[in-house]
């Protein structure tokens, strides 16, 4: 292979490696608050839930992505202080291959890119009980939250208004002024007509 060849397969494992290790910052700096917001969050969607049913699941669900992107853009922030360069990378590689800074000497041009390594080197391994229950049980909770039946407050409604008592006094007097004949139907008629006219009003 050419020396460009070579060039670029290593430096090609060297930012698969920068990557592989960057990507491990982020999902380390991510875990911890994203467990807090999965806890709060699901909490809070169920009291939404319950005490204003009529909130579209849309703006639930929005919410909630909104919050999983922030969460995650900071924890991308924090962790960036933290990132591997391909240059350092290659340091890790040629460390784990025994190469004796041969790969650091190819860069800075004081010798030939050396020939691709096939042999086995240390990987890098991911812990994945630890993300699967860190990433997993976090979207559970919020999706919990979403899901779950919630039961509705029955909250009591208020009695009626009564009337006041100077309507069923009227009212009464007109029954009786009716009945007795002591007063012309015109007028018994004009004020039950003002009396259903206070009831209309508010």
């Amino acid at each position: 292979m050419s020396s460009a060849a070579n060039r670029d397969f290593w430096m090609g494992a060297a930012r698969k490696v920068a990557r592989r290790i960057n990507l491990g910052w982020w999902l380390d700096h991510l875990a911890t608050p994203l467990v807090i917001t999965a806890v709060t969050g699901s909490c809070a969607l169920l009291l939404v839930r319950r005490e204003a049913p009529a909130t579209p699941f849309w703006i639930l669900t929005a919410s909630v992505s909104a919050a999983i992107v922030f969460v995650a853009a900071a924890a991308w922030l924090i962790a960036r202080r933290r990132f591997e360069q391909p240059a350092q990378s290659l340091v890790r590689l040629e460390a784990d291959l025994h190469l004796r800074n041969a790969l650091s000497a190819a860069r800075a041009g004081v010798t030939p890119w050396p020939p691709p390594v096939t042999r086995g080197h240390k990987r890098l391994h991911w812990n994945f009980p630890r993300l699967a229950i860190t990433l997993l049980g976090s979207l559970s909770l919020l999706a919990a939250g979403l899901l779950l039946p919630v039961s509705m407050i029955n909250k009591p409604q208020p009695p009626p208004p009564e009337e006041p008592l100077a309507w069923k006094k009227i009212e009464a007097d007109i029954q009786r002024f009716d009945a007795d004949k002591l007063a012309d139907e015109s007028y018994l008629n004009d004020m039950r007509k003002r009396v259903d006219e206070l009831r209309a009003q508010k």
